[in-house]
């Protein structure tokens, strides 16, 4: 064999090593992607274009590189059959197909919408038949958010090829204007400021500032000068008494099953995509307690992602329950410890990303998306 020979095997071996590498990120990658994706919203948003810029740019760079020095491969079977069985094996269509979960047609001939919410307004163009209701549906929001965003009174109709400006979520779009604050806003538009702050492409900072000329998505608002429809009632649930007092566990921290209301107060934020708890607003300072029994795994101000004060339980069942913007210095438990369910570990404040006192409270299943808390409740 000459020595172009052996160096051209050399290169083939080499290509073929590399693709095999870059399959296996690839897999790595796919099994980590909701961590990824976890990091980028607790940002609020701000990394992720330049992330999906990134990522982009090295696939296409991963492509070009790969691609050419596969190109340029012989049939080596002969002189390196483990490679070949390794990473030339062809996956047969009918697996490809169970893998994908689609048919290969039916990739083609469909559109997958993602359910994250997006981060800006866009614009739509209305197509032959269409109704107002359709759309909307179609998007995900209400009809009142189209209107209010294109100045549709209830009796304006639309045409086919007539461009609508379509809102990520049900709700209005503010310019900020000198003096506006996040709490102005949401008085102006009837609702909670801590909507404004938790919807994650509004870029506000740790002290909630506002640019003049930026766009804000306000959730769930109506602007005044337009008909409300009518809102579901603040719910008012029940808690630990106000005065109640701290005590220890009782049955060795063991977990029951079944979740109690960590606190009393007013439900002024349901669970949503991108708010995945619910918050139960009332005074600062009153007791919160655990859920269920468990074991403490966070306690106190450990990052800065908005969360502020916080506590964490592991329950013995699996689930993990989250207490955030509790009251600064306010834990009476530390990490390690076991508590029970009922037991008082802090006091509601208003700590980190917080416009007001209230709780923040979440349900996490271990490798699955968080849970609407309320599904828990008793």
């Amino acid at each position: 064999m000459s020595l172009f020979d052996e160096i051209q095997d050399f290169s083939n071996c080499i290509s073929l090593y590399s693709v095999s590498k870059a399959k296996k990120c690839g897999y790595i990658f796919e099994h980590n992607k909701k961590f990824i994706t976890k990091k980028i919203i607790s940002k609020r948003g701000q990394l992720s274009r330049p992330t999906v810029h990134l990522g982009m740019v090295g696939i296409i760079a991963g492509v070009l590189v790969g691609g050419s020095l596969v190109g340029g491969s012989s049939d080596n079977s002969s002189q390196y059959p483990e490679v070949d069985a390794a990473t030339e094996q062809q996956i047969p269509e009918a697996d490809l197909v169970s893998f994908v979960g689609n048919s290969l047609e039916d990739m083609n001939s469909q559109t997958l919408i993602s359910t994250k919410p997006r981060d800006q307004i866009i614009e739509y163009q209305v197509k032959s038949g269409e109704t107002l209701s359709e759309i909307a549906e179609k998007f995900g929001i209400d009809t009142n958010t189209i209107k209010w965003a294109n100045d549709l009174s209830d009796t304006d109709s639309i045409k086919p090829q007539q461009k609508l400006k379509i809102l990520p979520v049900t709700g209005v779009a503010h310019q900020v204007v000198r003096g506006d604050t996040v709490y102005t806003i949401a008085k102006t538009y009837d609702t909670n400021p801590q909507a404004i702050v938790d919807f994650p492409f509004n870029d506000i900072g740790e002290n909630l500032s506002l640019r003049i000329g930026q766009i804000i998505i306000v959730p769930d608002g109506t602007p005044p000068e337009k008909p409300r429809p009518a809102k579901a009632p603040v719910k008012v649930v029940e808690g630990p008494t106000v005065d109640a007092k701290p005590q220890k566990p009782q049955d060795s921290g063991k977990s029951t099953g079944t979740l109690v209301w960590p606190v009393r107060g007013l439900i002024t934020q349901g669970f949503k995509s991108y708010h995945p708890g619910i918050d139960i607003a009332g005074g600062s300072g009153d007791a919160v307690v655990a859920a269920d029994g468990g074991e403490i795994i966070v306690s106190g101000w450990v990052d800065n992602t908005g969360y502020g004060n916080r506590i964490m339980i592991k329950h013995d069942n699996g689930l993990v329950t989250l207490y955030a913007h509790l009251l600064s210095n306010s834990n009476k438990v530390k990490a390690g410890d076991r508590v029970s369910k009922g037991q008082i570990i802090g006091l509601r404040g208003s700590t980190g990303r917080s416009t007001g006192s209230h709780l923040h409270f979440e349900v996490r299943r271990p490798g699955a998306a968080n849970s609407n808390p309320i599904n828990y409740l008793k």
